[in-house]
């Protein structure tokens, strides 16, 4: 039997409960609605507040390459995006409760940042403002200013608290291996319509060559989501073990896992992805000193093995793996060669539009904003066959270049910006690499061939700005946190590591 003070409590419990449950179910039944997204935001922080104010940092930590979308606010936003909010709210709350300093201090990022910030906030003044189609703007493209100024505020939502050194093996492996999210997107595609309300939590788009190849009876079924997973795993062994204990002659299945994964990446179909992949492991190869070891003459002698073994046999491989190895001398399947030619042929072919505008790009760019009548014109010209397959790219602001995403839209001062963020943030991740912490010199070793090899990528291969930054904040912003600043030669850590850590 119910005490008598246990029985008002409780009569008080589902006088609250029952009601706000009744109405969040009226709610939930429209999903769609503004109204219905903001009240399930504010319910879900409401009943989330203790475990954010304890782990929000981590939190972000898993959630910054997690392929997850938040279903219930306008555009789907990525998870990382609505929690780099939700974590800067909670610093400024701890900074004016316990008047501790909000972040770690990096002068020289922040300043390269915050103009870059200025740059971007200045072009979108000058030019359109920011439409969020969403929203129910007139104008489209805004969602690529978010994504920038996102990634910029996550850099310090990082730099928020210093992860303690015996935290700092699983906030690596939540940062990485958070990627292989990616994958579910495909198994929700494979498990069919059954599964598909599974496509709110997962992006969609990853599994949309799949679905079309299943739909259509096409050969070649790009699986996106299976390259990045393989890539996110590719990274943590890279960063837990280094190379040099990865190939070793007492744990031999670290190997063969580690090569097993660079293979399922080509799956992907992307060529791109593999070089990034072959190239990420050049670089921390470099970096790990090991050129002149016999590792060095191991590796070489298996890429001549291998050579020797994909010339007669690659025709026989999936299409996917095909198209990946696509860019290596050897014999393709006719429908593969076509389709990488015309691929190089169509960034050429844009590119060379592109030319004769770029002088109107030195100080300000044309932002980012899309007039939707024009971008719907032009894909309807295309569709008819009156317009080239580039130019719906073009219109859209998707270059197919790294320096061209970023130079068109935000000119010369911002790729100013770009430029010497990308050298402050180099600095710091040089600098932890060579006086880091001796625990974390696998990983600040990994951090640093990974940002160079993003650099290169983003240069030669293939980048796309907007969308990109926060690789490269997140990068240096878990640097500064794991390192509680930047690290110079014969330095204790920096003053920034005595603050207390919140993860």
């Amino acid at each position: 039997m119910s005490s008598p003070v246990s029985l008002p409590k409780s009569l008080l419990i589902y006088a609250i409960t029952i009601p706000v449950a009744l109405v969040l179910g009226y709610f939930l039944t429209t999903p769609g609605d503004p109204v219905s997204s903001f009240l399930f935001l504010v319910v879900a922080c409401v009943l989330s507040t203790p475990f954010l104010l304890r782990s929000h940092h981590i939190f972000l930590v898993f959630s910054w390459n997690a392929s997850i979308c938040v279903f219930f606010l306008p555009g789907q936003p990525l998870l990382w995006m609505l929690v780099v909010l939700i974590s800067l709210a909670f610093t400024v709350v701890n900074h004016i409760l316990y008047r501790e300093a909000m972040f770690i201090s990096v002068p020289s990022v922040t300043r390269t940042l915050l103009f870059l910030a200025l740059v971007v906030f200045l072009t979108a003044k000058l030019y359109g403002g920011i439409g969020l189609k969403s929203m129910g703007s007139t104008s489209y493209g805004g969602k690529k200013y978010f994504y920038v100024f996102s990634a910029i505020a996550g850099y310090f939502a990082l730099t928020s608290a210093v992860i303690p050194l015996h935290r700092a093996r699983s906030a690596v492996a939540l940062f990485f291996l958070s990627g292989s999210t990616a994958v579910i997107s495909h198994l929700v595609a494979l498990g069919g319509p059954a599964f598909y309300f599974l496509f709110r939590f997962f992006p969609a788009s990853l599994a949309l060559s799949q679905v079309t190849a299943e739909m259509t009876g096409l050969s070649l079924a790009r699986l996106l989501g299976v390259s990045m997973a393989c890539t996110a795993i590719f990274c943590y062994m890279l960063a837990h073990y280094g190379i040099r204990n990865i190939f070793t002659s007492q744990h031999p299945f670290r190997a063969a896992v580690f090569l097993s994964i660079g293979i399922a990446s080509t799956f992907g179909g992307f060529r791109s992805a593999l070089v990034w992949l072959i190239l990420l492991f050049m670089v921390q190869f470099i970096l790990e000193g090991l050129v002149r070891t016999r590792l060095c003459v191991f590796f070489v002698g298996m890429a001549i093995l291998g050579g020797v073994l994909l010339l007669p046999f690659s025709r026989h491989l999936p299409l996917q793996v095909q198209r990946s190895v696509s860019f290596l001398p050897v014999e393709v399947d006719p429908s593969i060669q076509y389709d990488t030619q015309a691929s190089t042929e169509f960034r050429l072919e844009m590119w060379k539009v592109l030319l004769p505008e770029l002088p109107n790009y030195l100080v300000f760019g044309k932002g980012y904003t899309l007039d939707p009548t024009d971008l719907y014109l032009t894909q309807e010209s295309e569709r008819r066959g009156f317009a080239s397959s580039y130019e719906g790219s073009l219109e859209a602001g998707d270059y197919h270049s790294g320096p061209l995403s970023i130079y068109v839209p935000l000119g010369g001062l911002g790729s100013l910006a770009f430029v010497l963020f990308l050298i402050t943030g180099g600095r710091v991740l040089l600098r932890n690499y060579r006086h880091g912490p001796p625990e974390l010199k696998n990983v600040n070793t990994l951090l640093f061939a990974l940002f160079l090899t993003r650099v290169l990528s983003f240069l030669f291969i293939f980048g796309a700005f907007a969308t990109e930054l926060y690789l490269f904040t997140g990068l240096i912003g878990l640097s500064v946190a794991l390192n509680g600043g930047s690290h110079g030669p014969g330095e204790e850590a920096p003053m920034s590591a005595q603050l207390s850590p919140v993860v």
